[in-house]
């Protein structure tokens, strides 16, 4: 039987969504027999490393820096060689950098699957605002490179993870792309992150927060729902897992409201389930989320979810069922919502069981299932054509 052949490229294995979910299907993938795959990273930055070792990773010690010069792109040797020896049927790239990186070296007998795990801005459309921004312009810059380089050259698919999303690269890929765009939501190990709480409203509610903290996470209104609460006397303590560039501008503002009793910054961890299992409830303040896969974990360990509405994560999301969506971003809300949910056991119960086989449905497995699925049917595409 010849096996269909995946390489999976991304930039590096630092802390997130994309990552860690490209880690996690490359896992899965080995367990099918009709496949062989590969993990391309570019850069040897590893914060995964209780799930690296027995992945088949290639070390690609490579840097792309966006640059309108032209001269940041890079040849790739050990990306070419890769190529050339694993001779790969199908090329899938995770997240922006990877994506450059990939336009390094085409080959037009591949086909090539660019995974969608936000909107991503460089491939905004060219607008009058366009030459208004240095960032804008690099956006540009970049989307043209990869339009040159590898768009007019390959077949090239699309895979987002929302309905929202889906939209968004509707109205900004080549048109003669628009067609091979496909909604396949990320899967996570359920197995992992399952465990059912037993707390009840007499106990001190445990929040959680993970996400990194960067503009969009929005971590400072986490922050504001935790002084209302204060301010109203619950008994509550917030946990934040993460790092980034706002983590400290958080931490000052929870010391000035005299809230370090209340909320705890725990920074990067590598046992996010342990904290998910000690926790009651999950709570998200990001104004933009894509599709939120700690969202499938947190439900998996039977967390109802107060979140703001992120836009791709309405997709997750049913309102009363397993968490709430709020609209605005006012403290009180949230307030309202968690203290509401906190008091009423039954409902919490409920939805908590609602979590736990909402989640089950996105199973790794059965989401792998989904993907190969997929390659299968655009390889047989492509044969047709040919």
């Amino acid at each position: 039987m010849k096996k269909i052949k995946i390489l999976h490229l991304i930039h590096d294995l630092k802390k997130g969504g994309g990552e860690r979910f490209a880690l996690d299907v490359v896992q899965s993938l080995m367990n099918f027999d009709d496949v062989e795959v590969k993990l391309g990273v570019f850069q040897s930055n590893n914060q995964y490393p209780d799930l690296t070792d027995d992945l088949p990773i290639e070390w690609l010690d490579s840097l792309y820096t966006p640059s309108l010069t032209g001269k940041s792109i890079l040849s790739n040797e050990k990306y070419k060689t890769l190529i050339q020896e694993f001779k790969p049927d199908i090329v899938h790239t995770h997240l922006i950098r990877a994506e450059l990186m990939s336009s390094t070296f085409v080959n037009s007998n591949i086909l090539y699957v660019t995974h969608c795990h936000d909107n991503m801005e460089e491939f905004e459309n060219f607008g009058l605002d366009t030459f208004l921004s240095k960032r804008k312009l690099t956006n540009f810059y970049e989307k043209t490179i990869l339009k040159l380089k590898k768009y007019r050259t390959v077949q090239n698919f699309f895979i987002v993870n929302s309905k929202h999303t889906g939209a968004y690269f509707k109205k900004t890929v080549p048109k003669k792309f628009i067609d091979n765009i496909r909604l396949i939501q990320c899967g996570f190990d359920f197995s992992r992150f399952h465990n059912k709480t037993t707390a009840t409203p007499k106990d001190k509610l445990r929040l959680i927060n993970i996400g990194s903290f960067m503009t969009k996470k929005n971590q400072k209104l986490l922050v504001e729902v935790a002084q209302e609460l204060t301010l109203r006397n619950f008994d509550f303590e917030m946990v934040m897992l993460g790092d980034g560039e706002h983590k400290v501008e958080i931490q000052n503002s929870i010391e000035k409201l005299g809230l370090s009793d209340k909320v705890i910054l725990k920074g990067v961890v590598h046992d996010v389930e342990k904290y998910i299992f000690k926790s009651n409830m999950y709570i998200h303040s990001a104004y933009y989320e894509p599709f939120g896969l700690v969202f499938l974990e947190v439900m998996a360990a039977g967390l109802p979810i107060i979140t703001l509405d992120g836009k791709g994560n309405r997709d997750l999301i049913e309102n009363g069922q397993n968490g709430y969506l709020i609209e605005t971003q006012y403290p009180v809300e949230f307030a309202d919502k968690i203290i509401q949910l906190w008091n009423d056991q039954q409902r919490y119960d409920e939805m908590s069981d609602y979590c736990i086989d909402y989640a089950k449905s996105f199973d790794l497995s059965i989401k792998t299932k989904e993907l190969v699925t997929f390659y299968k049917e655009i390889l047989t595409q492509n044969e047709t054509r040919i």
